[in-house]
């Protein structure tokens, strides 16, 4: 009988061939590519700044007593006066001096031949007060006892009687002759004539002399002389006396008694007469004014030499013309949409804004405090008047419109590219001036280079991109806006991204396989190229690791400000600012709800949506969930991995938090650890203060000790030994060996975030 032989299934050598023969198939495999394809999942659209104009109007009043000047205070903005009017309740006039009689070359000696004085007719055409009186005189000697005096008339001679008015005052003079001021104090006087005279007593001829000077021709005022024991005679029409009033007019006038005008900006301006007198109007159309935040001055001009005092009621009308900043939202396969987010700071008294809309634009919206306040507004034609009523102080405002989307043309001839590829596209936009924005995204969904331009309204623009050597596989997207300051129209072209490899089989081929495994056995050792590929892979995916590890490094010293809010009420959660930024978080909660109302929110709550805006000279990247938005704010553009860092902590945020923010009163103290998370997914602390830790040189690369020892120097220099690691870079390149060296010391502790 013959026995039953047992042969091993695998001796050594069988072995050692099933496990080349099994390496192989592995290391086939691993040269099979594994496709992980993305695809742009939304409606093409687009968020491009824009700005609006607004003319903001307001009634300035004022008022003032005994003024000499009209002078109104102003807001602190550049306005322009469009309107002044004016209304004057009273008017008079301040002390002035008269000359009545000019200085003369002839001399009347008083103390002559027996005559101890002279006097010289005054007529006061109004009743007034008499405050003095200039006399032109010199004396020789020492002359005693002579006053100055005002009489009265005596109508029948024409002479001083014996009334004398107010205190009579001592004579000054001096040895020339020139004017001397005599005072009377305050001496009220009626419309009529007095004569104003000098006199003494007792005097004897020869010296002390005084002389007053005269004129040289006889005039209209009548010259008295008196004697010792004689008394004043008959007057006569001789030679005036020189003499000077100073005297307030005690009666009230009419502007065009005075030809009373203001000085508008150096144009005279008549003041129209009022009902009754002493009052006044005045209105003054385009003056002309721009304030620059000074006071408007209106000079008084009359035709008297006394200043006139005014008591004045005055209205400014301003205007302002104001730039309103605000987004297009362009998507496509629908109407335009517009946000303007003004900020109204009411001045004055009656303030009002017009805003310039397009006669395009239609469902005009106005929002105060993210309520509907469309009913207390008007809107005609392509103007929105926000009235003085609706304004209310420290509010948060939108204005959302929609517009019919304009076409143009759009070619992009090819529809499949590899990266490191040019993608061109040429665009055909409406014949008229505007701007052209060319917004990319890849396959991730995510904005990746933004360009805008303006187009003449004529000719072709051209778009040339080299696809990001890093970029996903799948569906990608290029959006084209064009736009001006009234109408909007919006193209987009699909395209894909394929990665090409040596060998890329479509389908899994069973026979090319076994034809595959059995050339690997047949060449026995074919795995090691396999290992050579896998080691490339691995070395291409190192080096996109380092610069990615540069590109965040970058983002994060460009970081100005980030903020977690709730998205209902706009509480803030967590804010933090950067390099001295600082911002009110209310506002940045208002600007943030108008761009919720604004646009497309996404309908998945449990998918984050993440969009990008360029707003004046700060990159805003805003991340999305139904129930939280983070806003973060970036000096230059974030790189794709700071972008998908600040997704990553959203999806954190919603992980840790969700379930608090669906049923969120309005107490924040559950969510004082998000500060956590933004550090665990952005490494924030990087911008923090530092100090040089412990250290153990045996430890430690030379990129390591030599990033230190800078540290180093930087810690001595600073306060209390405090440096910023941005400082680290301010000398250097940006290189993976640096940046990896900084990470390095600060896990091994070598470098020390500071809290404050």
């Amino acid at each position: 009988m013959q026995g039953i032989v047992n042969v091993p299934l695998f001796d050594k050598r069988g072995a050692s061939l099933c496990l080349v023969i099994g390496a192989s198939i592995a290391a086939c495999l691993m040269l099979l590519p594994v496709q992980r394809s993305h695809a742009y999942g939304g409606t093409p659209t687009a968020n491009i700044p824009i700005h609006a104009q607004a003319t903001e109007f307001s009634e300035y009043t004022d008022a003032a007593q005994n003024a000499t000047m009209v002078t109104m205070a102003v807001p602190s903005s550049t306005w322009t006066v469009d309107e002044i009017g004016m209304n004057i309740t009273g008017m008079v006039l301040g002390k002035e001096v008269q000359t009545v009689v000019d200085g003369g070359p002839l001399y009347g000696e008083i103390i002559k031949n027996g005559a101890n004085g002279w006097a010289v007719e005054v007529n006061l055409d109004e009743p007034g007060v008499l405050f003095g009186a200039y006399l032109l005189v010199r004396h020789q000697g020492n002359p005693t006892g002579m006053n100055v005096s005002i009489f009265g008339y005596d109508e029948t001679h024409d002479r001083p009687n014996a009334t004398i008015y107010g205190l009579s005052t001592a004579l000054n003079s001096s040895t020339s002759s020139s004017w001397q001021y005599h005072s009377f104090g305050t001496l009220p006087l009626e419309r009529g004539r007095y004569f104003l005279g000098i006199y003494g007593e007792n005097f004897q001829t020869g010296v002390p002399k005084v002389w007053w000077n005269r004129t040289t021709s006889p005039g209209s005022l009548h010259v008295s002389r008196y004697t010792e024991g004689g008394g004043w005679e008959g007057g006569t029409l001789d030679e005036p006396f020189s003499y000077k009033l100073v005297i307030q007019a005690a009666k009230q006038y009419r502007p065009s008694e005075l030809a009373l005008q203001l000085e508008v900006a150096g144009v005279n301006h008549s003041v129209e007469d009022g009902a009754a007198i002493g009052t006044g109007t005045l209105s003054v159309s385009n003056p002309a004014i721009v304030t620059n935040g000074t006071p408007v001055e209106m000079h008084v001009h009359t035709n008297r030499t006394a200043t006139l005092y005014l008591n004045y009621t005055c209205i400014l009308i301003l205007s302002w013309q104001m730039s309103i900043p605000g987004f297009l939202n362009a998507t496509a396969g629908s109407p335009n949409s517009w946000l303007l987010l003004p900020s109204f700071v009411r001045t004055g008294g009656e303030y009002h804004v017009v805003v310039d809309l397009s006669p395009s634009w239609y469902d005009v919206r106005v929002d105060r405090n993210g309520i509907d306040a469309t009913g207390e507004v008007q809107v005609a034609g392509d103007t929105l008047l926000i009235p003085n009523a609706a304004i209310i102080a420290g509010a948060t405002w939108s204005i959302r419109s929609r517009s019919a989307t304009i076409p143009f043309d759009v070619s992009l001839p090819i529809n499949t590219f590899q990266p490191n590829q040019t993608l061109s596209l040429t665009a055909t936009p409406p014949a008229i001036f505007g701007q052209l924005t060319f917004v990319l995204y890849n396959a991730l969904g995510v904005e990746e280079y933004r360009e805008s331009r303006n187009h003449s309204g004529s000719g072709i623009e051209s778009f040339n991109r080299v696809i990001n050597a890093n970029s996903h596989e799948g569906n990608a997207c290029i959006v084209v806006v064009w736009k001006n300051q009234t109408d909007a129209g919006i193209q987009a072209r699909f395209f894909s991204i394929k990665r090409v490899e040596a060998y890329q089989p479509s389908t899994f081929d069973l026979g090319l396989f076994g034809s595959i495994v059995a050339g690997v056995v047949g060449a026995g050792f074919v795995s090691i190229t396999a290992i050579k590929r896998v080691i490339h892979r691995s070395r291409r995916k190192m080096e996109a690791e380092r610069l990615a590890s540069i590109d965040k490094l970058r983002d994060l010293f460009n970081l100005n400000y980030i903020i977690v809010l709730e998205k209902k009420s706009g509480i803030d959660l967590y804010d933090a600012g950067f390099g001295g930024f600082k911002m009110d978080p209310t506002l940045i909660s208002g600007f943030l709800s108008a761009i919720k109302a604004f646009g497309h929110e996404m309908d998945q709550a449990d998918d984050s949506q993440v969009t990008k805006l360029e707003y004046g000279k700060s990159k805003i990247v805003i991340s999305d969930y139904e129930d939280f938005r983070i806003a973060t704010m970036f000096k230059e553009e974030p790189s794709h991995g700071t972008v998908a860092a600040i997704d990553q902590l959203s999806r954190g945020i919603n992980e840790h938090y969700g379930n608090a923010l669906k049923s969120f009163s309005g107490e924040t103290t559950d969510f004082h650890a998000i500060g956590k998370l933004v550090e665990e997914h952005l490494h924030i602390s990087i911008l923090a203060p530092m100090r040089v830790g412990q250290v153990d040189p045996a430890c430690l690369s030379p990129a390591e000790m030599s990033l230190l020892s800078h540290a180093k120097e930087l810690a001595q220099k600073g306060a209390s030994g405090r440096f910023y690691t941005k400082d680290l870079f301010a000398s250097r390149n940006y290189d993976a060996r640096t940046v990896a060296a900084l990470h390095k010391l600060l896990e091994g502790g070598h470098l020390v975030p500071l809290s404050g």
